[in-house]
């Protein structure tokens, strides 16, 4: 029932089945990109310029981009995060709603440039490549566990390399070389634990949710 869930879990139930509803038993493409960190937001706080806002806005518009290109060019269903927005969510309340639409709906994922210095693409590659979803660019070139792994690894060597400057940096590295350490070895972690808390359906179909906030 949904006074059982806490109000993301019962926000992520709704938005699950209204996906189910569209979906079904089909496959969708999600297009994964840097919009809380990334390497735009590196450069920001190396410039000592705003890293929030403006490279969240710059980011959003790269993901949006890019999904348009591929509906333009294919007929596949393509999915982006961008677009959606709740005020009172946290990187991680998105993380398990994207995490688990890549588990149950991905066809394929497909990581727009310079997504390895972004910590929700790589927990997004992690949960793909756990679950056999294909990872690809943009221009539909596979990206295997091992170069996707090897492409986090050099990102956060980079990113910790570049942290003396930019101190906000290192625990980005320090989340992606994480990563990097799971896929090396047995590929599961954070991507498989952050799965989405409202992964059971609600016992009845819902009735009043919980206000919603942001949008």
């Amino acid at each position: 029932m949904a006074s059982e869930l806490t109000t993301v879990e019962f926000q992520h139930a709704l938005v699950l089945q209204a996906w189910q509803c569209l979906i079904g038993d089909g496959r969708i493409t999600y297009v994964s990109g840097p919009i809380t960190t990334g390497l735009r937001w590196i450069e920001a706080l190396e410039s000592g310029s705003n890293p929030d806002g403006p490279v969240i806005n710059a980011n959003c518009d790269t993901i949006r981009r890019a999904a348009r290109k591929l509906r333009r060019e294919t007929r596949e269903l393509v999915l982006e995060p961008a677009s959606l927005h709740v005020e009172s969510w946290s990187q991680d309340d998105y993380l398990a709603l994207w995490t688990t639409l890549i588990e149950r709906h991905a066809a394929a994922v497909a990581f727009v440039e310079d997504w390895p210095y972004s910590i929700g693409c790589a927990l997004e590659f992690e949960r793909a490549v756990t679950h056999k979803v294909v990872a690809r660019t943009l221009e539909g070139e596979p990206i295997s566990r091992a170069d996707g792994t090897a492409l986090i690894r050099q990102a956060a060597e980079d990113v910790m390399a570049r942290s003396a400057t930019a101190s906000r940096a290192a625990t980005l590295a320090e989340r992606l070389a994480a990563v990097a350490l799971r896929l090396e070895t047995t590929g599961r972690g954070d991507a498989q634990q952050i799965g989405i808390r409202a992964a059971s359906r609600p016992k009845r179909a819902a009735s009043s949710p919980s206000p919603r906030s942001g949008g």
